[in-house]
């Protein structure tokens, strides 16, 4: 007869876990909560991913928000680049009333990130995104749904929860974007963006292939 551990020996939930629930909790149930949460806790991918883009593109544009949540990257990448127009997409129709009453975005629309989505291929300079890439939300999968949005030569500025990158294999498939010449790899860092919990994460800055940007 199978014997299951005794309770010392059960697997505990490590801490990074811990904040997956926390925050899958705030998006289905809590909406409202999130924006505090995050800033209890230091949050500051929108930041890092809206200075990521700053660093290789400094004028006006149209600007994809994947994942845009309550709207706090949007707010980010304006306060860096003002003239920037922003629509965004959420799975969350409670997230997107938020990000709405926000003000920064010009059209939104509610989309699951790993499928096509319902934006004019090739017609955005830039997307962005912090956050969506994590565990508990989506993999690498749902790359080449925003990136087919982008022109030829834009950018997509983002960033990927560490746990997420290691476990769900980013970097494999970012190299196999590279590898095709879909796209090139502008930026690739490592930064914190939880402050109070020491949680880390990867900015990347991909470039989608064809013709040179202007900016």
């Amino acid at each position: 007869m199978p014997q299951s551990n005794p309770p010392a020996l059960q697997a505990r939930p490590k801490p990074f876990d811990l904040v997956v629930h926390a925050f899958k909790l705030l998006y289905d149930r809590l909406p409202g909560s999130y924006n505090l949460l995050v800033g209890l806790l230091g949050y500051r991918a929108p930041e890092l991913v809206a200075d990521a883009l700053g660093r290789h593109h400094d004028g006006s544009a149209t600007i994809l928000d994947a994942g845009c949540g309550t709207g706090l990257t949007a707010r980010a990448v304006k306060d860096r680049l003002p003239g920037a127009t922003l629509d965004g997409f959420d799975l969350s129709a409670d997230m997107l009333e938020l990000a709405k009453g926000s003000g920064h975005y010009r059209a939104l629309k509610s989309a699951d990130a790993t499928q096509p989505l319902p934006f004019a291929a090739d017609s955005y300079d830039a997307a962005v995104s912090s956050g969506l890439y994590t565990l508990g939300h989506v993999g690498p999968e749902a790359l080449a749904p925003v990136l087919a949005c982008v022109k030829p030569g834009g950018l997509f500025a983002l960033n990927i929860y560490d746990a997420a990158w290691e476990k769900l294999q980013f970097g494999p498939a970012v190299d196999a974007l590279a590898a095709d010449d879909l796209v090139t790899v502008e930026e690739l860092t490592n930064a914190t963006h939880f402050g109070r919990i020491g949680q880390t994460c990867r900015v990347l800055v991909l470039r989608k292939a064809g013709a040179a940007a202007q900016g």
